[in-house]
C-alpha cells in the first residue's frame, strides 16, 4: 500500500530513533479508510532525508512516545490492537532495519477479566526482555485501572503481566534503564477524593518487582497533561505542572533537575507576564544529548492561534541555551498549524524533529507527517534561526521524491572525505555554520575525495552539485 492508495488519512509523527550511522527510523499514526480503521506507518530515512523504505501496518495503532527501538539489525515497534473501537491488547512488530520486511511479532496475551481498556505508552528492550507499559480504564464503570507492565522475550513469547493496584500507580508513562543498570519509570497516581494527579519517579527491579519511589510530587495538575522526564549522566530532568512556584499565575513551562537520589538541584520556569498573556507551551517529549544537554520539543502558540513547532535546548544545570520556532505553510502561503512530537540528536550533533502539520480535507482538519533537520544551534543551513519557516530539509510525505543517494564517509573525518554519487558530481562547496564559504571546487566524476586537513575541528556543511540535482550534507572535522 502506498500513500496514494490511502483515501483520506490523518498522519501524525510519533516515535523516533537514530542509528550510529545517522539513519532515522520513525513512526506516524494514521486513521485511514474513511476514518474507520487505525493503522500506522514506519519509515527509514538516511541522514539527509532520503526515504529508504516505508511500511504501512494495518489494523493497529502506533503507541505514544517510546514506541520504536533498534536492536542489532532489527527495528522493534510497539502498537495497540483494537476491537470494537477499544484497545484489546498491546504488542509489537520486529522489522528488518535494511528493508523494512516483517521478521516477527510479539503480543500481550494477558486475559483481562475486568474488561480494562489498555492505553500503551511505550516499550523498553532491556537485556533479553521486552517491556510494554501503560495504564487502563474500565469499560464497565469508567474507573481508572492500574498501571501495568507486560513482559515478553525477543522471540515474541509472552512471559508475565504486572499490575500496580496496591501502589496506586494508575499510569506508567516512561520506562528507562539507568546508568548503573537500574530501571526507572515515571507514573501517575490519581487522588480518590478529587480530580488531581500526583506524579512519582520510581526505581523498579524487574527480577523481584520491588519498587522504590525516588521523587513524589503531590497534586501537580487537574488536567490531562502527560509528564515527561529524561536521564542525563548523573541526574534526572522532569517537567513539572505546579502551583507552588512564586508568582501570580501558573507558569507556562516548569521543570526540575534531580540528583539520582531525588534531591532537587534546580528548577526552571517560564512565567506568564500578565493575565492577558496569550502564549502557550505544550511539551511532547524530552531527550538527552551526548554532552549532557537536553532537548524539549512540542508546540508554541500565540494569540494568532497558529501553532509552531517548538525545540528548546538546555544544559544540565537548567539554563536555556536557545528556543526556536518552526513554521509550515501551504501552497498558497497560508500558515499551517504544526507541532513536533519527537526530537533526537544526530551523531554529527545536528537535530532532527518529527511531528505533523494540519491541512483541510473532505473530513475537515487533518494532518500531514512532518520531519525537519536543523543544526546543533537549532538554526537551518547556517544562520536562519528566527521563526525558521521555508523548505525545512523535508516537510511532509507528499513532498518526498526519489533523490539520488549520496554517500559521504568517513564522518566524523580527520583528513580525507570521500564522496560517492549516482550522478556526475560537478561542484562541491564547503561552508561554515555561520554561512562563510570556505572552499569551492569543480569536478567531473561520480566518486571524488576532498582534502580537509586545513579545516579546524568542528561541524561544516558540504553542498554537492550534480547534473540536475543538489544536496547539502553536514560533516564533522575531528
Amino acid at each position: 500500500m502506498t500513500f496514494d492508495e490511502i483515501p483520506e488519512s490523518n498522519e501524525r509523527g510519533k516515535g523516533m530513533v537514530i542509528s550510529d550511522d545517522g539513519s532515522i527510523y520513525c513512526t506516524s499514526g494514521l486513521v485511514c479508510q474513511e476514518l474507520t480503521q487505525s493503522c500506522f506507518t514506519a519509515y527509514k530515512f538516511n541522514d539527509y532525508g532520503n526515504l529508504l523504505w516505508s511500511k504501512i501496518i494495518d489494523d493497529k495503532k502506533s503507541i505514544n512516545w517510546e514506541n520504536i527501538q533498534l536492536e542489532n539489525d532489527s527495528v522493534y515497534i510497539g502498537y495497540l490492537q483494537f476491537n470494537n473501537s477499544s484497545s484489546d491488547f498491546c504488542g509489537g512488530l520486529v522489522l528488518d532495519s535494511s528493508s523494512g520486511l516483517e521478521l516477527n511479532m510479539f503480543t500481550s496475551e494477558y486475559a483481562n477479566p475486568e474488561e480494562i481498556t489498555l492505553a500503551a505508552f511505550g516499550q523498553l528492550i532491556y537485556e533479553d526482555y521486552i517491556f510494554m507499559y501503560g495504564s487502563g480504564w474500565s469499560q464497565v464503570d469508567n474507573f481508572d485501572g492500574p498501571g501495568y507492565i507486560h513482559i515478553m522475550d525477543k522471540e515474541g513469547n509472552y512471559l508475565d503481566h504486572l499490575e500496580y493496584r496496591q501502589d496506586n500507580f494508575n499510569g506508567i508513562f516512561q520506562l528507562m534503564d539507568g546508568p548503573d543498570g537500574d530501571l526507572y519509570f515515571l507514573c501517575e497516581s490519581r487522588s480518590s477524593t478529587n480530580d488531581f494527579s500526583d506524579y512519582r519517579l520510581v526505581m523498579w527491579d524487574p527480577m523481584t518487582n520491588e519498587t522504590e519511589v525516588i521523587k513524589h510530587i503531590s497534586f501537580q495538575s487537574s488536567s490531562v497533561i502527560f509528564p515527561f522526564y529524561t536521564m542525563l549522566s548523573d541526574r534526572f530532568i522532569m517537567t513539572k505542572f505546579v502551583y507552588d512556584f512564586t508568582g501570580d499565575f501558573e507558569p507556562l513551562l516548569a521543570m526540575i533537575g534531580l540528583n539520582m537520589d531525588g534531591e532537587m538541584l534546580w528548577q526552571y520556569q517560564i512565567d506568564q507576564e500578565n493575565s492577558m498573556d496569550d502564549r502557550l507551551y505544550d511539551i511532547y517529549e524530552m531527550t538527552s544529548c551526548a554532552n549532557d544537554d537536553f532537548l524539549i520539543c512540542g508546540e508554541f502558540q500565540t494569540g494568532d492561534k497558529n501553532e509552531a513547532g517548538l525545540i528548546m535546548r538546555f544544559n544540565k544545570e537548567g539554563e536555556l541555551l536557545w528556543e526556536r520556532h518552526y513554521r509550515a505553510y501551504d501552497d498558497f502561503g497560508g500558515q499551517r498549524d504544526c507541532y513536533l512530537e519527537a526530537v533526537r540528536e544526530m551523531p554529527d550533533g545536528s537535530i532532527v524533529g518529527i511531528g505533523s502539520m494540519q491541512q483541510e480535507s473532505f473530513f475537515g482538519a487533518e494532518e500531514d507527517f512532518w520531519i525537519l533537520k536543523v543544526g546543533a544551534d537549532g538554526c537551518y543551513r547556517g544562520g536562519d534561526c528566527d521563526d525558521v519557516n521555508l523548505n525545512q530539509w523535508l516537510t511532509s510525505t507528499e513532498e518526498i521524491s526519489d533523490k539520488p543517494l549520496l554517500a559521504l564517509y568517513p564522518n566524523p573525518v580527520t583528513d580525507i572525505l570521500n564522496i560517492e554519487s549516482q550522478e556526475m558530481i560537478v561542484q562541491t562547496v564547503i561552508s561554515a555554520p555561520d554561512g562563510r564559504l570556505l572552499s569551492t571546487q569543480r569536478h567531473a566524476d561520480i566518486n571524488i575525495t576532498l582534502d580537509i586537513n586545513l579545516l579546524e575541528q568542528g561541524m561544516y556543511y558540504l553542498n554537492v552539485v550534480t547534473h540536475g540535482h543538489e544536496e547539502i550534507r553536514s560533516f564533522i572535522k575531528q
